[in-house]
């Protein structure tokens, strides 16, 4: 084997790492995966046309390297400045930020593919047993990515919620 695909060989090994890394180290991230598995097991269900698959697929890819990036600049920031800095959060902030906007954009426009097809299906839906393929697949997805919006405002809110200080 030659050098330059010991090389190129050596880039997908260090790539798949940090993804390991971030897929152990990263809740979110773990969270992303997740929701990414039942967008693909949804796509395998649903007859969606070339280019809404290409939309989703992109969706999905957007906020998991939005993810990574953030997991990159995170780890970063902490190697480069341990202790509290104000410009070192709002780094942090600002790349997280990004993954929000990210994931906002990827839910927004996956329910506006999403949806329409899905009640398409329903709504021709002759027998009991398509019925169930396609809407309980359809609801779980719908429920699944309503949970992880609401999990990250709820984590963004409550970061920067201002802190009451105990009266006692």
């Amino acid at each position: 084997m030659t050098a330059w695909w010991k090389g190129l060989i050596s880039s997908f090994r260090y790539a798949c790492e940090g993804v390991g890394f971030a897929l152990r180290t990263q809740r979110n991230m773990r969270i992303h995966f997740l929701s990414g598995f039942s967008l693909i097991v949804l796509m395998l269900i649903l007859p969606f046309t070339f280019v809404q698959l290409a939309m989703l697929f992109a969706c999905m890819a957007l906020v998991i390297c939005m993810e990574l990036m953030n997991t990159a600049v995170e780890q970063m920031i902490d190697l480069v400045q341990p202790s509290p800095h104000p410009l070192a959060k709002a780094a942090k902030d600002t790349a997280a930020a990004a993954v929000l906007v990210a994931a906002v954009f990827a839910v927004c426009t996956g329910g506006l593919i999403v949806i329409p097809v899905w009640l398409e299906l329903h709504t021709e839906a002759e027998t009991v047993w398509k019925w169930m393929v396609t809407s309980v697949p359809g609801i779980l997805f719908l429920v699944g990515n309503g949970y992880v919006m609401m999990h990250q405002l709820a984590w963004f809110q409550a970061k920067y919620e201002p802190k009451q200080e105990d009266s006692n």
